[in-house]
């Protein structure tokens, strides 16, 4: 199976939600092999719009890869076009 997915055996977490277990290892792995962001915090806020939809309990969201810069809630959100308070970050 790992030919097929390709993946190193080794690389694989043994990891169950229900009981528990090898959860801290999820956290561990996510910081090992996830590269930290190399854009400026303190920079202007530069961000990839990727995906759009619109539903018709929550109304529209975006899905977006954040380059540089910050947004926390209560800034004004940058790719809305109401420029309403971000909720959610």
């Amino acid at each position: 199976m790992h030919t097929v997915l390709a993946f190193r055996p080794h690389d694989v977490l043994m990891v169950s939600r229900q009981s528990g277990i090898g959860i801290d290892t999820v956290f561990e792995a996510l910081i090992e092999r996830i590269p930290a962001p190399s854009g400026k915090a303190d920079a202007p806020l530069a961000a990839l719009v990727f995906d759009s939809k619109y539903d018709n309990y929550r109304g529209s969201s975006r899905t977006c890869a954040f380059r540089e810069g910050r947004i926390a809630p209560g800034n004004e959100d940058p790719v809305h076009e109401g420029r309403k308070p971000a909720t959610k970050c």
